[in-house]
């Protein structure tokens, strides 16, 4: 199981990175631009640091919206919307809605396929991962785009995207499970969508949990569960992680530790102390080895600056102003480093000296044969 950190990777960093001893790095690329996020300088230093990259492919809301109302208005200047039957039954209206709805997501998703492969063209010689939209069961992040179209369907449609300009690719699927729930995963099974990624990625935090029997129960129903699903009716993926962590504190002080923001849950989010974040570090990826993940990505390098919960999970302290180079290694080797990052990097250097992810993998089922 190898580690990484969902951070770009920047040569003011570049001692830690080795140090810690990661080997993957994830970061987000919006495709809707009109002047293409161009990475290939980003792959290549990552590169030569000894970094795979897992790129989180994604677009805004609002390009998603606009592409499916000019789709609706030029379906209708065409003549192409049908209207609903005067006095239909509930079921005859319904079917001429879905209809309408199909046919503008038709569009919507063309658009989605085309600026997916156009990224995907330009960096396939340096990246082969490709996570679909991270965090998609957010309403926050996807600001509900994903109730309006439905987030299988635009997997299969990026899926096929991929895979026509780079067949030998892995698609993720887009990461969640706050609070370590697995609703997201259901709805690509009932839309049918177990056989339209690679790899089943979560992102596996316990927000508003802190009892780490429950959290240990709930990661060992999940992985299991759906272990046996994937084996039956998937194509027996592998599992990892592109985000995943928990907010902690350095060291116990006078201030003790701080109620962090959330935009999803009532009252915040509680960092740990340092022991419990050794415990929970530990016991997290104790169960995502034994369950076979591939990659774990940790959420993130560095604090930020905020009180929001994201931007606590840092393995790093905020630096002292003023201290640059060595004088700042040594600090944070002393004083600012957290307690986790010592156990991330020992996970991260048995990781770097093992197997290499997904290089050995059961092959696919093959209905009739071998389910």
């Amino acid at each position: 199981m190898e580690l990484g950190l969902n951070a770009i990777p920047k040569p003011q960093d570049e001692w830690f990175w080795r140090d810690l001893g990661v080997t993957w790095a994830k970061w987000s690329a919006d495709v809707d631009q009109p002047d293409m996020q161009d990475d290939r300088a980003r792959l290549e230093y990552a590169a030569s640091l000894g970094l795979r990259a897992v790129i989180d492919l994604r677009t805004s809301s609002e390009w998603m919206n606009r592409r499916g109302i000019e789709a609706w208005e030029r379906l209708a200047a065409a003549g192409q919307v049908a209207a609903l039957p005067e006095g239909g039954s509930f079921e005859e209206q319904d079917r001429v809605i879905r209809a309408n709805q199909l046919a503008t997501h038709k569009e919507v998703l063309q658009h989605i396929a085309a600026a997916v492969q156009r990224h995907v063209a330009a960096h396939k010689d340096f990246c082969q991962d490709w996570e679909w939209w991270g965090e998609w069961d957010c309403p926050v992040t996807s600001k509900g785009i994903f109730h309006v179209i439905c987030y299988p369907e635009t997997l299969r449609t990026v899926y096929r995207a991929i895979k026509e300009v780079q067949p030998e690719a892995r698609v993720w699927t887009g990461g969640n499970g706050m609070d370590l729930n697995d609703g997201w995963v259901v709805g690509l099974r009932q839309d049918e969508a177990l056989k339209s990624f690679d790899v089943l990625n979560w992102h596996p935090y316990p927000m508003s949990l802190r009892n780490r029997h429950k959290i240990e129960e709930r990661l060992e129903q999940n992985y299991t569960g759906w272990r046996t699903i994937l084996n039956t009716e998937g194509l027996r993926q592998p599992m990892a992680t592109t985000e995943w962590g928990y907010p902690s504190i350095r060291s116990v002080t006078r201030k003790q530790r701080e109620w962090l923001t959330s935009q999803v849950v009532e009252g915040g989010i509680t960092q740990l102390y340092p022991e419990e974040a050794l415990e929970a570090y530990a016991g997290d990826l104790r169960i995502m080895e034994r369950h076979g993940f591939e990659v774990v990505v940790v959420h993130t390098l560095r604090d930020g600056k905020s009180r929001f919960w994201g931007e606590r999970c840092g393995l790093l302290t905020l630096p002292l102003p003023g201290l640059k180079g060595r004088a700042l290694r040594r600090l944070w080797r002393t004083v600012e480093t957290k307690p986790v990052y010592g156990l991330v990097r020992e996970w991260a250097q048995r990781g770097k000296a093992g197997q290499r992810a997904f290089e050995q993998l059961p092959e696919p089922l093959v209905p009739g044969v071998n389910i």
